[in-house]
């Protein structure tokens, strides 16, 4: 790389070589710098996606499980609502004398 001060033929003094080195060494301590934190985020990104993930599989199940428990419940339902119904019809043809339909 040449210098901006001098011809294009003309070697760098030692001054500006020593500028350089440590601009050059500067520039790299940031780019570690700059890697570092960027794993860091990384590193926490792949985190809260590993807990998403996980978060969503336990709502999954936990939906399953209330499908499940829904499906239980509206057939006990519909069985509820069927004896009451026979319930029902028995009381009646019971309190008019008649035999009790089936």
């Amino acid at each position: 790389m040449r210098p901006t001060s001098g011809p294009p033929g003309e070697r760098p003094d030692a001054d500006e070589l020593e500028t350089l080195r440590r601009t050059v060494a500067q520039l790299a301590a940031v780019e570690r710098r700059l890697r570092k934190e960027l794993e860091v985020e990384r590193g926490g990104h792949e985190a809260d996606v590993s807990r998403l993930e996980a978060e969503i599989e336990a709502q999954g199940v936990r939906l399953a499980e209330s499908a499940h428990q829904t499906r239980e419940l509206r057939g006990q339902l519909k069985a509820l609502r069927g004896k009451r119904a026979r319930s029902i019809r028995h009381r009646i043809a019971r309190l008019r004398g008649d035999r009790p339909p089936r």
